[in-house]
């Protein structure tokens, strides 16, 4: 399923036309992806992923409490936290990176680039 010899990149966002465009870019950049609208269709089955990029609001558990139960299965786990609200994440090792939205996709498929290499 991955492409360029990368792995899967989750995306976690209820809001379906952010997804469906993050999708639609990631899939552009050569990315293989699982779209996810919540947190239990993220956690459901062991996904192997090279990167996952999580909103911070999110109905029935915030982002934050995503990566955490993502980062039990998962240590090394790279994670792009995104909000529309102006937030300094926690700090986790590896370290969390914040994108606010609105984010241009270029922006977000050069993080993902260089945290996904």
């Amino acid at each position: 399923m991955a492409m360029l010899g990368q792995r899967v990149i989750l995306v976690v966002e209820d809001e379906h036309s952010i997804r469906l465009l993050l999708e639609r870019v990631l899939v552009r950049l050569g990315y293989a992806v699982k779209p996810c609208s919540g947190f239990e269709e993220a956690l459901a089955g062991d996904g192997d992923y090279g990167l996952a990029i999580v909103d911070y609001s999110l109905p029935g558990m915030d982002g934050l409490g995503l990566v955490t139960v993502l980062r039990q299965r998962q240590p090394r786990l790279p994670v792009i936290l995104c909000s529309g609200m102006p937030m300094s994440p926690p700090a986790m090792d590896p370290p969390l990176h914040f994108v606010q939205k609105p984010y241009r996709p270029r922006q977000l498929g050069e993080l993902v680039a260089a945290l996904i290499a």
